[in-house]
């Protein structure tokens, strides 16, 4: 299977000024009013934005403005926290991650969707501190059980978490231990529909980045935001071709049209299970490899002190590596159906004789 080339998301290299100095395209760009050059950057694609840089120094200039507003975290979050700062925090703390459908709208530049959860994902040791900030800033936890009459009934939950069969069974199939629901009633409604905001804490077994990684859905949410910076995997297929490959290690079985299907693609994306070739690259890849897009966050002593402090030791993102592979299976009409199956290398090293065996 041929690989899929990298587009470039990302530049160190300077601006050659191939541009003539009265370039008219310079021009524009550089005279224009904010709102005409947002219009003209927002149409462009994150490779063509780098590629824009490498013409002129003055429009790098202008391009990386942009940038830092398209992509501003601090907006994006601001949503749900008042001070966002002490949420990169506790993330920095528990060695969470966000994820889900509001990450997928953060590197699309969309604002982000009021009427939808926040998913933050966490392993049990980092339940506690996300709980607390999460108070802090105005949400109070909902569906308690109602035979739970504990002075303290979340400290109680968790740590009950880790007796649990679900802890046992490392979180089961789909590797999620517990999910923990916070709501904050806002002062004024955002709109006729929204009188109201949710923050999802997900427990699950394994790092929150290896969950992504081997139990999302599809190749068009595995995408996370950390403390210091926001990852795409797939960011070719995700956000210039709008495709999704579903990512599962079992048969789709017929008839497959499952709930995340319908929705995405009533968002415009196309989820594709008939490419013999996916527009990926498949074989050994690492998290922050050059087929990944990665935008950094500034920096920020107290987000270094409480990753250093943190619950969990510090992951090295660009440490984590898995095996992007085509996987098949017979479909209607004599056709073979394609999904991604995403392994750990060593795993992937064993299967893969027996999965070309069957």
């Amino acid at each position: 299977m041929e690989l899929y080339s990298a587009l470039p998301y990302t530049s160190a290299a300077q601006p050659v000024d191939s541009m003539h100095p009265h370039s008219g395209l310079e021009t524009l760009l550089v005279s224009s009013p904010p709102s005409i050059t947002r219009r003209i950057f927002d149409a462009m694609s994150k490779p063509e934005l780098v590629s824009l840089t490498l013409t002129s120094s003055k429009l790098r200039t202008v391009v990386t403005g942009y940038e830092r507003q398209a992509w501003d975290i601090d907006t994006f979050l601001g949503l749900w926290f008042r001070n966002v700062v002490t949420f990169k925090a506790a993330l920095a703390f528990a060695g969470a991650v966000v994820g889900g459908s509001q990450v997928v709208r953060f590197f699309e530049r969309l604002p982000p969707n009021p009427r939808s959860d926040l998913d933050v994902i966490t392993r049990v040791g980092g339940v506690f501190a996300l709980s607390r900030l999460l108070e802090s800033q105005g949400y109070s936890r909902i569906d308690r059980r109602p035979e739970q009459d504990e002075e303290y009934p979340l400290v109680t939950d968790i740590l009950a978490l880790t007796s649990s069969k679900s802890f046992c069974r490392g979180g089961g199939r789909d590797g999620i231990i517990q999910i923990f629901d916070f709501v904050k009633d806002l002062d004024a409604p955002l709109d006729d529909d929204t009188n109201s905001l949710k923050v999802q804490v997900i427990v699950v077994a394994q790092h929150p980045i290896h969950h992504i990684i081997h139990t999302f859905h599809s190749t068009l949410v595995m995408n996370f935001i950390t403390h210091k910076e926001a990852v795409s995997l797939f960011p070719r297929s995700s956000f210039i071709d709008a495709v999704a490959y579903p990512n599962s290690k079992h048969r789709l079985g017929f008839g497959w049209n499952p709930h995340w299907k319908r929705k995405y693609e009533g968002r415009g994306y196309r989820v594709s299970i008939d490419d013999p070739q996916p527009k990926v690259s498949l074989g050994r890849r690492s998290a922050k490899d050059m087929h990944s897009w990665c935008i950094p966050f500034p920096a920020n002593t107290l987000l270094i002190r409480e990753e250093e402090r943190g619950y969990y030791m510090p992951l090295n993102v660009d440490e984590v590596c898995f095996e992007v592979s085509l996987l098949h299976e017979p479909g209607r009409s004599r056709r073979h159906v394609f999904r991604i199956g995403i392994f750990e290398p060593e795993v992937w090293d064993y299967l893969y004789p027996w999965h070309i065996l069957s």
